[in-house]
């Protein structure tokens, strides 16, 4: 598997500030692990917040790293996928996952816990994409890490949460089409592949549960589709 380098990220952070102390958390490998019980979250504490974009044929991947406050409300765009996108041919795809929540007996390793990023869709017509532009990614802990049913399964209540109905519509543009597993679908726009570089894609982030000390997290009430 090959990676690609850090592509540029833009970070809007809608109620947060990062003092000067804890700028460093993430590259000291500080900062909280929620896959992992020795490194518990507790809230206004920086967390290791890792994404992938993943080339399903080559195997070649984008990798995102952040490291934002637990619980306050937060959404990060990202760009520079371009060239990873470029390559997709009508019968490959690109899936976007979250780095820590595979099953419990291999949180880190295992990136099935993925959705659907982009594909040659017939709604956009030839030589174009559709790309993900929008997802709701919902973080929930019990006493600040992961909960699990059994050593094989997911995080519990944990992933990206559909931006798109049953039906197959788009909860938050119109104008968007949706692509994905049924149940799974979310909101994507039509891009000319000439353009794939200026793709930019929000993630929203949302924290349930309750943190390593007992305090129950608060920002999912700001989440924009209510999940």
């Amino acid at each position: 598997m090959r990676f690609l380098a850090l592509f540029c990220i833009y970070l809007l952070m809608l109620s947060s500030e990062m003092t000067g102390g804890k700028e460093n958390d993430c590259s000291k490998m500080l900062a909280c692990q929620p896959w992992d019980k020795n490194k518990a979250c507790s809230r206004n504490e920086l967390m290791d917040l890792r994404f992938g974009v993943q080339n399903h044929a080559s195997g070649e991947m984008a990798a995102f790293g952040l490291c934002p406050v637990v619980d306050q409300v937060q959404a990060f765009e990202f760009t520079g996928i371009g060239s990873l996108l470029g390559g997709l041919l009508s019968d490959n795809y690109a899936t976007f996952f979250v780095y820590g929540q595979g099953p419990m007996y291999q949180p880190t390793e295992d990136y099935s816990n993925s959705v659907l990023y982009a594909k040659e869709a017939p709604e956009c017509g030839q030589d174009r994409l559709a790309v993900v532009d929008f997802l709701l990614l919902k973080i929930s802990m019990s006493s600040g890490v992961y909960a699990y049913e059994s050593n094989v399964t997911f995080p519990h209540d944990t992933g990206f949460v559909p931006t798109c109905s049953w039906l197959g519509g788009c909860f938050h543009s119109s104008a968007d089409i949706c692509i994905g597993r049924d149940g799974e679908k979310n909101c994507a726009r039509c891009v000319p592949k000439e353009m794939l570089d200026s793709v930019r894609t929000t993630v929203w982030v949302s924290y349930y549960g309750s943190d390593r000390y007992g305090a129950e997290f608060t920002s999912g009430a700001h989440n924009p589709q209510g999940a």
